[in-house]
């Protein structure tokens, strides 16, 4: 019987210690790479917390870890991490992988270093975006000079709702007690005012149809309300 042929790994995808290259799986069209790693027996498990020599096998989970790209690839590492009993933290703790980032255990420590070489080199804040509060800005101010100063979106709907909804409550106030009107706007149908129109249904449209009929403010400030939420 003919042997099988031995599959040749590129010297850059041996470099994971403790562990052999079983498998490269390629995607050509999505440009990706996964390497199967499987664990060589003489290992070592040290825990991840104190360094100490793991003892007995608990359980183990598989890691699918983003690393460094290799001629315009995306490279991923796959390998089960095994968890092991520590004498010394007297619990069953994550053992120790050397080529793994301690801070972000779904990326090499290969790439991590990259990233902050990059961004220790490449940073330039040209946006920055805050809510409304004066320490940001003052903040902003001082340590990026050269930023635009954008306010987040959310903030701005957030204080955009409070203040229509303090316009409604005011509308609601100023109808005659116990008209139609001051019925139809509070209670239990409030929330249907908030509500974004193609989101309503049937019943809650007709509602809101109703109450912009008997008042026209009202219905100025569902004018408004919408054509914000588009903006």
């Amino acid at each position: 019987m003919n042997a099988k042929a031995k599959m040749y790994f590129p010297q850059v995808f041996q470099t994971f210690q403790g562990f052999n290259v079983l498998d490269l799986k390629e995607w050509h069209q999505s440009k990706r790479i996964e390497l199967i790693l499987e664990s060589k027996a003489s290992r070592k498990h040290p825990c991840f917390r104190c360094g100490t020599e793991l003892g007995n096998l608990h359980d183990r989970y598989y890691v699918k870890a983003k690393h460094l790209r290799v001629m315009g690839y995306k490279v991923s590492v796959c390998f089960y991490r095994e968890r092991r009993h520590c004498p010394k933290c007297k619990k069953v703790r994550s053992e120790c992988i050397d080529f793994i980032c301690p801070a972000s255990p779904h990326i090499t420590t290969d790439l991590a270093w990259w990233l902050t070489q990059l961004t220790t080199e490449t940073s330039v804040i040209e946006v920055v975006a805050t809510d409304q509060h004066e320490g940001y800005a003052a903040s902003v101010k001082q340590y990026c000079q050269n930023a635009t100063l954008v306010w987040d979106k959310f903030h701005l709907m957030q204080n955009f709702e409070e203040a229509v909804n303090k316009v409604r409550m005011k509308l609601h106030e100023e109808q005659t007690k116990g008209s139609e009107l001051k019925r139809l706007s509070r209670g239990q149908f409030r929330f249907i005012f908030l509500k974004r129109a193609h989101t309503r249904t049937k019943f809650e449209q007709q509602h809101i149809d109703s109450v912009l009929e008997l008042n026209h403010e009202f219905a100025r400030l569902e004018i408004i309300k919408e054509r914000m939420l588009i903006f």
